[in-house]
């Protein structure tokens, strides 16, 4: 907590004996569901088979048979959230705000890529499908960055009495986390004979490690590996306060040193969850798939069963008597021979049966989970617009489950913004890069100064006043504190297949019209070419190059076109020339080969000359 909280806020002493009630309720009451949710996360493992089947398998000397179908299912519902983007953005609550809200959406992406939030959100979405709750935290680090921290599902506790998915109704969370003493002591200077006590007089019998037990609350040391349950809880006690103790050490209490938009001390824990049970247990999409995955390893293993054994009975009574142990060997055998009187037992019907049964679990598990038409599966050779259709009805039934997610990403970009109005405060430069081939500066809390003449003093003869130019703050750009926005999320599509498809169409219009009807330009804004946008704007300045040189030519270059005219017009006239005179010459040639067969023409061409 801050020095200017404490000051400001009266001291907060709750009991330590009531805060370790809390934590002792919550942890009791979600024993059944950590128990399910380590089920769940073990069935996503492939860990899928008791060990008393493991053994009934082994007498048999039969492989178990584990076909993972859960595991494919929740990679499906991640790689939608992976596919797709989200985009933050902030909405103005005023019409005078607009250009603070242009400001905003640019902070707001910077925190969204600066935390890694989208890789969180994975994350987080695993955890919400699998145990069944989702939670992070948003703080800030020394340097007054925005931090945000996913916490552990076996390591986040809550209300128990909390019914809303999102928590919104939860009177206290928290996070208990096992530490190393000489970690705690470095944050607690002040305990940390206190904290050395206490972890030496720990059970030096127990176990421990970090997953959840039934009895987390009640082991608070490790002396073998000097380690210390710590429950740092935020809890409403007239407002959201925090607390942080250990098993004999209350070592913070005091106002949440977080605020909201209203400067009131804040939660700084989002959680969401899918699914909430009549008992408050939260759980997620596993939980509904494990006895069909339970059916699907059965059937497998089964059929597996029924193709290696078979049955056989005894045909002729009258046969020579065989032992019935004698004769299973030999059926059993690839290569056996069955005693005379005895026939094998078709066995269809029930590897007919449990193949179907096998199918219709395993297309229970894909119905209810991301479908092959949202995936791309289908519809191979339809349209792209197609297949984006299919695809936004296949997500329809799993609404409810990517609201959830929708939910605490929201709950988490408001905690975020909160921390950046309380905590960036001073003026500062932040670097955008909302464009992959340049980035621009955003300039936050930025002073305004303007020079205004003031009157510094008086002339000592004339009495009359000095005045100067004093530069005075007469406001501050892009002031966050001031800045009051509603946060909006947009979902981006993958919308990849129809830009492929647009693509091919103008292509094969191109080549119909020609380039008069489609201009190049729009068939590279289409494309799927890399760097393509370099590739424009080194298109763009060369045009822009070209027309300037039209509009404006160089004067040397009209000098040497002009020559270039002058020598072309000189040589036609000596070409001219030359021609006219081989047409005088050859003309005169002819006259005299004329005069030379008549000459009764020369004679007349002498008198008329």
């Amino acid at each position: 907590m801050t020095d200017q909280a404490q000051e400001a806020q009266p001291a907060y002493a709750p009991q330590l004996g009531d805060l370790k009630r809390d934590f002792q309720n919550a942890c009791d009451a979600q024993q059944k569901a950590r128990e399910e949710a380590r089920t769940n996360r073990r069935y996503y493992d492939s860990k899928q088979i008791s060990p008393a089947d493991l053994k009934v398998l082994a007498d048999r000397r039969q492989p178990p048979q584990v076909d993972n179908v859960i595991k494919p299912a929740i990679n499906g519902m991640i790689g939608v959230v992976e596919r797709g983007e989200t985009d933050p953005k902030a909405a103005p609550r005023t019409p005078d705000r607009e250009n603070a809200a242009d400001a905003a959406t640019d902070v707001l992406q910077l925190v969204y890529d600066d935390t890694k939030l989208h890789d969180i959100k994975l994350k987080v979405f695993e955890n919400m499908l699998i145990e069944g709750i989702g939670a992070s935290i948003t703080e800030v680090d020394e340097r007054m960055n925005v931090v945000v921290r996913r916490i552990r599902f076996e390591e986040f506790f809550y209300d128990p009495f909390s019914r809303e998915t999102d928590f919104s109704d939860a009177a206290f969370m928290g996070i208990a986390k096992w530490s190393y003493v000489q970690d705690v002591a470095k944050i607690y200077p002040e305990f940390a004979a206190e904290l050395r006590t206490q972890c030496s007089m720990g059970d030096t019998n127990a176990t421990f490690d970090d997953r959840p037990q039934n009895n987390m609350a009640l082991l608070w040391t490790d002396p073998k590996l000097k380690r210390l349950l710590v429950v740092e809880m935020y809890r409403q006690d007239g407002g959201w306060k925090k607390v942080v103790f250990t098993g004999s050490l209350l070592l913070e209490a005091g106002d949440s040193p977080y605020l909201d938009d209203d400067k009131q001390p804040a939660n700084p824990i989002s959680a969401a969850a899918i699914y909430v049970d009549d008992d408050n247990n939260r759980y997620g999409v596993v939980s509904d798939w494990r006895s069909n995955q339970d059916g699907i390893n059965k059937r497998k293993s089964k059929l597996l069963y029924l193709t290696s054994a078979r049955q056989i009975q005894q045909r002729e009574p009258d046969a020579a008597e065989v032992d019935a142990e004698t004769a299973r060997r030999e059926a059993a055998r690839p290569d056996g021979v069955l005693p005379a009187g005895w026939e094998v037992v078709p066995t269809t019907d029930m590897f007919e049966g449990n193949y179907r049964l096998l199918q219709e679990d395993k297309q229970a598990i894909q119905r209810a989970g991301v479908n092959p038409a949202v995936l791309g599966r289908e519809g191979e050779n339809q349209s792209g617009r197609a297949n984006l259709v299919r695809q936004q009805a296949g997500l329809t039934e799993l609404a409810i489950v990517f609201k959830a997610l929708k939910k605490w990403e929201e709950s988490t970009l408001v905690k975020a913004w909160e921390r950046v109005r309380q905590f960036w405060t001073e003026p500062m430069v932040k670097r955008i890069t909302d464009d992959e081939n340049s980035w621009r500066f955003l300039h936050l809390n930025r002073p305004v100064i303007e020079v205004q003449d003031q009157v510094v003093g008086y002339d000592t003869w004339s009495g009359e006043p000095i005045v100067q130019g004093v530069p005075v703050q007469v406001g501050v750009e892009n002031a966050i504190a001031k800045m009051e926005i509603d946060i909006i999320l947009d979902s981006v599509p993958d919308t990849t297949n129809v830009q492929q498809e647009q693509f091919q169409i103008l292509s094969e219009l191109a080549r119909a019209y020609g380039p008069q009807e489609v201009p190049f330009d729009d068939l590279l804004a289409l494309s799927a070419l890399p760097h393509k946008a370099q590739i424009m704007d080194r298109r763009k300045a060369r045009q822009e190059q070209a027309a300037q040189a039209a509009q404006n030519p160089n004067p040397v270059q009209q000098l040497a076109l002009r020559k270039a005219a002058a020598e072309t017009a000189e040589t036609e006239a000596k070409v001219g020339k030359t021609q006219a005179e081989t047409a005088e010459t050859q003309a005169e040639a002819a006259i005299k080969a004329q005069q030379a067969q008549n000459p009764m023409l020369e004679s007349w061409l002498q008198q008329a000359g």
